[in-house]
């Protein structure tokens, strides 16, 4: 009879084990260790991405949202009297002072910058991170606050990094009112990530990552499993820019390929030899930037 038990408190073990591993997983995702500005700020500036960041203009100011969340969000007046603002968005666990490293080349091109920490990230009130779900909404109302603070008739552009280039993704579906978005290393689908992380950190079966989504749904109120960004793209007709590192270890760049392949307007992607996450920038600075104005040259031809 004893072997009974055994196998009992066998399959006991396992479940615990896997509802374990599903709470960490979505955990990690629902409430990041978030970075600080003084980190960030001090790994931009390891790698001589921070420029003159602290010596520009600037004005803090908060964007109440529909549901009372508040969004610290930073202005940079780069260039007055234009009329051209492009909104960046951050990836996760980082904050508004990560996006220094594309500073430089908006600010050359005659942009005003405004920047903001994501929901939940930087200086914000700790809340429930969805990783491009509800981010997206929220990015919906800053492009609504920015009309409304700047003008109806500003040229506004958005770029987003990582989860920032997922939200922008996202955002398609609303068929935000926007001149073009940039996404720079996004992935398409939250489901297909978490595998190539639990294989990666966890050497662990996909199943697991399957059970995840309905336990998070549980404790958390939200499906990573059903965070998809490429599935509602085509319900705007936006062009759209994509840059990928080849060698990213974090986010494959296939997510990209297959954004660029699904996307059925105006698009252009450029892969990024040797360049990890994030880092497409910083790998070959002047391409980064003449990619960026080939395609604002572009876009306006259409």
């Amino acid at each position: 009879m004893w072997w009974l038990y055994l196998i009992i408190g066998i399959v006991v073990f396992i479940i615990i084990g896997i509802i374990i591993f599903c709470v960490v997983l979505d955990t990690y995702y629902t409430h990041p260790k978030i970075s600080t500005y003084e980190f960030v700020k001090q790994y931009h500036l390891d790698r001589f991405m921070y420029y003159d960041y602290d010596d520009l203009k600037k004005e803090d100011y908060i964007i109440k949202l529909k549901d009372g969340y508040e969004i610290n969000t930073r202005f940079f007046n780069l260039n007055p009297g234009t009329k051209k603002y492009i909104i960046f968005s951050h990836g996760f666990t980082a904050n508004m002072v990560s996006d220094s490293k594309y500073f430089p080349i908006f600010r050359k091109l005659g942009y005003n910058i405004i920047t903001y920490d994501q929901r939940t990230h930087g200086k914000n009130k700790k809340d429930k991170c969805t990783m491009s779900l509800k981010e997206s909404i929220d990015l919906l109302e800053i492009i609504d606050d920015t009309y409304n603070r700047f003008g109806k008739d500003i040229y506004l552009g958005i770029h987003g990094e990582s989860m920032g280039g997922a939200t922008v993704i996202s955002l398609m579906r609303y068929n935000p009112n926007v001149k073009y978005i940039i996404a720079d290393c996004p992935f398409s689908s939250l489901k297909e990530l978490s595998y190539d992380g639990a294989k990666k950190i966890f050497h662990s079966p996909r199943f697991l990552v399957d059970l995840s989504g309905p336990i998070c749904k549980l404790i958390y109120g939200w499906n990573p499993n059903k965070v998809r960004p490429i599935d509602d793209i085509n319900n705007t007709k936006v062009p759209l820019l994509l840059f990928h590192g080849d060698s990213d270890k974090l986010i494959n760049y296939k997510h990209s390929i297959d954004i660029y392949n699904a996307y059925n307007s105006y698009k252009e992607l450029y892969l990024f030899k040797g360049a990890d996450h994030a880092e497409s920038v910083v790998k070959d600075f002047n391409k980064y930037e003449e990619d960026i104005k080939g395609f604002l040259k572009n876009i306006e031809r259409l």
